[in-house]
């Protein structure tokens, strides 16, 4: 509301519009964080400030090394971000940094499910891992990894193979190599969310130190392969070192969970890798057939669409997904569906 009010009022303010703009980019985050900080002080008494607790020095330094590795880890990502930017035009120029831009909203769209539901397990874990439930956390951590990574895949592999005709739609002169640098970006958000569920269990027990400490320095060190890469196969080449870094952040979550956690490395390979590679597989023959079979065209799209999806959802349920898996998302499915009906209704 605050940020629509901000838009709207600049259609009457005069002098620097970006200025204002920015304060209110600004402004409406910090207020969502002030009323949930007065929010959790009035529900729960471990949200209050302890006086007492101000002076702990002992508190105070691993308050300070905890900020420290989490500044650490954040400033990785944003050097991984915006060095590919910088890269890409230093090396091609401005028009394949526009491809490269392209391909990052298609991949926000293909990402925006599953975010969702990581955002909704997240305390869930954290909830189960403080209450001593360790092994519900686990599970839910196996869960996450599961149905956030199939969640990319009914965006991703419709969109992988369809990638110059939707692109052709979309924006009709699309940019050179904005098809090869959304493939590579689809490709990278799989291998992100394959391992991202445990990610929350690491969080959840709070040993996090040398953990972000590592997920920033394969960020630091992906912009040196960025360039590298670049100089070998070009534009492309960006690509495969965005694949590369969601890859090796997947495996340093897996090791560092096994570590922490407990959670067995070659569970997460035999039970969680191989399955979703398998249906991803499969489904991606199928969309390619789909798409050699016909032309070019929006009736094409749809097909290899309801095709992928179709593949993708019939095998998971016996391949990736287990007995207690199969009821959570058939109840899942059940509870949307009459959401859905009892919202008609009611606009009826």
């Amino acid at each position: 509301v605050i940020t629509f009010s901000g838009a709207f009022v600049l259609l009457y303010v005069g002098g620097d519009k970006l200025i204002f703009y920015a304060a209110i980019m600004s402004i409406a985050p910090t207020v969502v964080i002030l009323i949930q900080i007065n929010r959790a002080r009035h529900r729960f008494a471990f949200c209050r400030v302890c006086a007492r607790r101000l002076f702990d020095l002992e508190r105070i330094r691993q308050m300070v090394m905890f900020g420290a590795c989490d500044l650490f880890s954040s400033l990785g990502c944003v050097a991984r971000d915006h060095g590919a930017a910088l890269i890409i035009n230093k090396l091609f120029g401005s028009e394949i940094n526009s491809a490269y831009n392209v391909a990052n909203q298609l991949s926000s769209q293909a990402n925006s499910l599953a975010s969702s539901m990581h955002g909704a397990l997240m305390p869930a874990v954290t909830s189960h891992e403080g209450g001593g439930q360790h092994g519900e956390a686990i599970s839910l951590s196996h869960r996450s990894c599961k149905f956030c990574t199939l969640l990319v895949l009914i965006f991703a592999v419709p969109l992988f193979i369809e990638a110059d005709e939707v692109l052709r739609l979309w924006l009709v002169d699309p940019p050179e190599y904005a098809a090869d640098l959304c493939r590579c970006v689809l490709v990278s958000a799989v291998c992100a969310k394959i391992g991202l569920g445990y990610h929350m269990a690491i969080l959840a027990i709070g040993k996090v130190g040398v953990y972000q400490f590592t997920l920033g320095m394969v960020s630091y060190i992906t912009v040196f392969l960025m360039y590298f890469f670049a100089k070998i196969f070009g534009v492309i080449g960006i690509g495969y070192a965005i694949i590369a870094n969601s890859a090796a952040l997947s495996l340093v979550r897996v090791l560092f969970a096994h570590r922490i956690v407990g959670i067995g490395f070659w569970y997460w390979i035999v039970r969680i890798v191989i399955p979703i590679a398998v249906v991803a597989a499969f489904s991606l023959s199928s969309g390619s057939f789909i798409a050699h079979a016909f032309t070019p065209s929006f009736i094409r799209i749809c097909l290899t669409t309801a095709t992928t999806i179709s593949v993708l959802v019939s095998f998971s349920a016996f391949l990736v997904f287990d007995r207690r898996e199969r009821l959570f998302a058939l109840n899942e499915a059940a509870r949307l569906k009459n959401k859905l009906v009892a919202g008609g209704f009611r606009k009826a």
